[in-house]
């Protein structure tokens, strides 16, 4: 019987496990939206790829993204996972956010049993794509957008497979940068793998598994007696964004959010259709959308993992802008999951008045710089994502005064 103590003890060591990730990949990593831009989470995942831990400054773009990738990698893998394997995932289609956001999953044995994922999602500088950076508002496929990675295998029992690697970054601008982020990541995974030894050594296999399992049940209780307290109904919202690709029209977003008992139900129905633009996503954002807001307004003290998401149920419907069919470009998603986010806090407003705030920031006002180096016989890459540090540093700093948030909204 597990007492409670100890399940808080493991969830507080799970966590730090998490910030240690997070420190080690800032120091070591080469991209600036991972070195000063922060956009990159870190994340331990049980065994068959649900989120267990991550810290509160993650990045709420791949919250969803890093488990929905791992049952991807699961499933494809399925019996021929070991120890030492590493696997890479930027698909958005099959649960990634758009191609730059590339997802390393480590799987960590004990005993040769399987324990836990340890998971790392970053933005790379450049996927490469038919612009510097990757990122272009002209892209109308996912082809021009750089390379696209669905489950795949880069290390087998802990030997790398060199022509793997080497297919992909020669397909990327800054190769040897881009090397340095994986390198990176991977040095993040190899220490939790460490520390969820030690914890094992510690508490026992069998108690580390039966404290996951308790954490999430203890987080969906949380959430279900959070909704519990809101209004049973039928709540509907809107808002737009900017034209995208061949209309030049506002794209329509739409939900409809229902509340039973201790229950919500995102209904996308009624978005947009998919545009000859990057203002598309895969399926992933709009149950990110839905989890972040929610957990944020209703349960924000509580640890963050799948469990509270269980008592979440999204559609998004395929061909829409929040879902869309291949080979739509999905570039925009620092735009589009915004609008989302926004989305959703507007309809639990409508339930519960005194949750409702102002529109959220709308644009990641990401620019990227590229010519000549002379000096190095290559190109530079600088992506300026000034605004976007300022913004999550100060959401995130428990320093920040409201003068300083004031000043980096400013930046829009």
């Amino acid at each position: 019987m597990l007492d409670p103590i100890t399940v808080e003890l493991i969830q507080t060591r799970l966590t730090s496990i998490v910030r240690e990730m997070r420190t080690v990949i800032i120091r070591t990593a080469y991209s600036h939206m991972i070195i000063e831009g922060h956009d990159f989470s870190s994340a331990v995942l049980t065994a068959d790829g649900e989120l267990v831990a991550a810290s509160q400054v993650e990045q709420p773009t791949h919250i969803s993204a890093l488990s929905w990738s791992a049952r991807e990698i699961i499933a494809k893998y399925k019996g021929d996972i070991g120890p030492g394997d590493l696997y890479l995932h930027n698909d958005p289609y099959t649960g990634g956010s758009h191609l730059n956001d590339v997802g390393l999953f480590y799987p960590v044995f004990q005993d040769e049993q399987p324990l836990a994922i340890v998971a790392v999602m970053a933005h790379w500088q450049d996927i490469g794509g038919m612009v510097p950076g990757s990122l272009s508002g002209n892209a109308t496929d996912i082809f021009q957008e750089g390379i696209r990675i669905p489950s795949l295998r880069i290390a087998r029992r802990g030997v790398a497979i060199d022509e793997v690697l080497d297919l992909l970054f020669a397909n990327v601008r800054e190769p040897a940068d881009r090397r340095g982020d994986l390198r990176a990541m991977e040095g993040a995974c190899r220490i939790a793998e460490r520390r969820l030894h030690d914890m094992t050594a510690q508490w026992g296999e069998d108690k580390f598994h039966e404290s996951l399992g308790a954490l999430l049940d203890r987080a969906e209780r949380r959430m279900r007696d959070a909704i519990e307290d809101l209004p049973d109904g039928v709540y509907t919202y809107e808002t737009y964004l900017d034209n995208s690709g061949d209309s030049p029209e506002p794209l329509l977003l739409k939900l409809r959010l229902t509340i039973s008992g201790s229950e919500i139900h995102t209904d996308f129905t009624g978005c947009a259709p998919q545009v000859l633009g990057p203002a598309n996503l895969g399926p992933a954002p709009a149950t990110t959308a839905t989890f972040t807001m929610t957990k944020s307004l209703l349960d924000s003290s509580g640890p963050i993992n799948a469990g509270a998401m269980r008592p979440l149920k999204v559609t998004a419907p395929l061909g829409t802008v929040v879902n869309a069919r291949p080979p739509a470009a999905c570039g925009a998603i620092g735009e589009v999951r915004r609008a989302l986010e926004s989305l959703v806090v507007g309809t639990l407003g409508k339930a519960r008045p005194e949750l409702l705030v102002g529109d959220l920031k709308g644009a990641s006002n990401i620019t990227s710089i590229s010519g000549p180096n002379p000096a190095r016989d290559r190109d530079f890459l600088y992506v300026d994502s000034t605004a976007v540090t300022a913004i999550m540093r100060c959401a995130t700093s428990p320093r920040a005064t409201s003068r300083r948030c004031s000043r980096s909204r400013h930046l829009n």
